[in-house]
């Protein structure tokens, strides 16, 4: 996480110099917070799970959740050298967060606790309404 905050900061500048859109910054910001939010959870959730010996679908859970992450950062460095959110930006961005509802989805059938589908649901939810503002806000999308 610390070397995609720092790889972070030559975009940031690019984006200053050729004057691009504010609320696209703002959005990218923002999703780094989650991604670190998300990274402190898998660990929370991991240190949970060592101490209670929850059943083998939850490791499955959370690595899956894991490679979702890493796409996550992929994902971005994509659209940061592209520096064009438009309409494709948006729906990525909204196959994500269906795709961590499904995870969540996931998780309520393996049943390891409803707090961690709940906020996994949150999560999700989060986006997909993000991404639905980002098609409105945007203009040319």
């Amino acid at each position: 996480m610390r070397l995609l905050t720092v790889y972070l900061r030559f975009p940031a500048l690019y984006l200053r110099i050729t004057g691009f859109h504010l609320r696209f910054f703002i959005y990218l910001r923002i999703r780094v917070l989650y991604l670190r939010l998300l990274t402190a959870y898998l660990r929370i959730s991991a240190l949970y799970l060592r101490i209670t010996g929850f059943h083998l679908r939850i490791f499955i859970y959370l690595r899956l959740l894991t490679v979702y992450l890493r796409i996550s950062v992929s994902y971005l460095r994509f659209f940061y050298l592209l520096a064009n959110p438009g309409i494709l930006f948006a729906i990525i961005d909204c196959l994500f967060a269906i795709s961590g509802t499904l995870f969540a989805i996931f998780i309520l059938l393996a049943n390891p606790g409803i707090l961690f589908a709940i906020i996994d649901c949150l999560f999700a939810n989060f986006w997909i309404l993000f991404a639905t503002f980002i098609l409105l806000a945007i203009p040319g999308t």
